[in-house]
């Protein structure tokens, strides 16, 4: 059966944060269960006009392209939103009607920014597929709502790939530590000092005139292999947008969809986690017992004010657990196999 399906292989940037390591991951465990790729394509940023033409008229990138063009019934994985250059994109949006395709959806562009245009474009794409993987149940009952009529499967959580489980020791006290880009963080801008913890802070792009509450405690930026083992504290923070006191903006707004790829590290980490209430992976956090939900950040007091020992380690137990999936990659496969049968 492996041999009848394939993927759309893709080279992705690096760098001192995680953000291509959920597209990398699913990449590598295509090629653990599926056959060879049948097309692979390399993220490219084009810095000027002239970059840009070289590429059109590259010979080698213009049998690329047509190579992807002529790929016929197959049945292919493609990960998107496609990261790639017009030309690409046009290429992939074609193979889509070709072919039997289902996406593993990463983000959606258009409940992220609600913006009526993209989300007429991304629903035509999405019923063009065979099927589609989505985060969870809100965003699959979103995009029904919004026109979405191909079938859907729900991830529950991304995976994040490690060849050990090491992580730092964990003992319950009020340290909580947040990993992300810290400029895009702003709610860490604002005045923390009330909420009663310290503030391990991890990420690229920190400035200390920005974030100045005394409570933080800024830790260094590493790679997306590397941070697993250096995540320390109790807990890890997930919350985005500019307020304290609720997740707002574009931004915060999203977390009610998506699963943000910062709990699979932390997961990764074995690192209980507090999270947004409304946000839409608070029902997997309360399932599988890993940690708690919080209205607004200073609830973080009370919740810790009440909490004993024994509370602690049974999330920890929890969160050991699933540690033993998600760093092999068990929610991807699950899905993968359950969208073999949708083609």
């Amino acid at each position: 059966m492996k041999s009848e399906f394939t993927f759309i292989h893709e080279t992705v940037g690096t760098g001192k944060h995680a953000g291509s390591k959920a597209r990398k991951d699913v990449d590598a465990i295509f090629y653990t269960i599926l056959s060879s790729p049948i097309f692979s394509y390399k993220e490219r940023v084009f810095h000027s006009i002239i970059e840009k033409i070289r590429y059109v008229f590259n010979i080698r990138n213009i049998k690329n392209i047509f190579s992807l063009l002529r790929i016929y019934n197959k049945k292919i994985f493609i990960q998107y939103p496609f990261y790639c250059n017009p030309i690409l994109r046009e290429g992939l949006l074609r193979c889509l009607s070709r072919n039997n395709v289902i996406l593993i959806i990463h983000d959606v562009n258009s409940l992220r920014d609600f913006g009526q245009e993209k989300i007429s474009d991304e629903i035509k794409v999405f019923n063009k597929c065979k099927g589609l993987i989505v985060h969870n149940k809100y965003m699959l009952d979103s995009l029904q709502r919004l026109g979405v009529i191909s079938p859907m499967i729900k991830l529950d959580l991304f995976d994040y790939i490690r060849d050990n489980n090491f992580h730092p020791n964990r003992n319950f006290a009020p340290i909580v530590s947040f990993a992300g880009n810290l400029s895009k963080s702003t709610f860490l801008y604002n005045d923390l000092e009330n909420i009663e913890v310290t503030f391990f802070l991890y990420g690229i792009n920190y400035n200390k005139k920005n974030i100045k509450s005394a409570n933080t405690n800024y830790k260094g930026a590493f790679s997306a292999e590397e941070i697993p083992a250096r995540l320390e504290g109790s807990f890890g923070l997930i919350w985005d947008g500019d307020s304290i006191d609720t997740c707002s903006g574009a931004f915060g707004e999203y977390t009610r969809y998506n699963n943000p790829h910062k709990l699979s590290l932390y997961v990764s980490s074995c690192l209980p986690v507090i999270v947004w209430s409304q946000a839409a992976i608070a029902d997997f956090v309360k399932e599988q017992d890993i940690g708690f939900c919080v209205d607004k950040l200073s609830d973080i007091n009370t919740v810790l004010d009440s909490m004993t020992e024994e509370d602690y380690a049974r999330y920890l137990k929890n969160i050991t657990a699933l540690q033993e999936k998600v760093i092999n990659g068990y929610f991807t496969k699950k899905a993968i196999r359950k969208a073999m049968d949708l083609m």
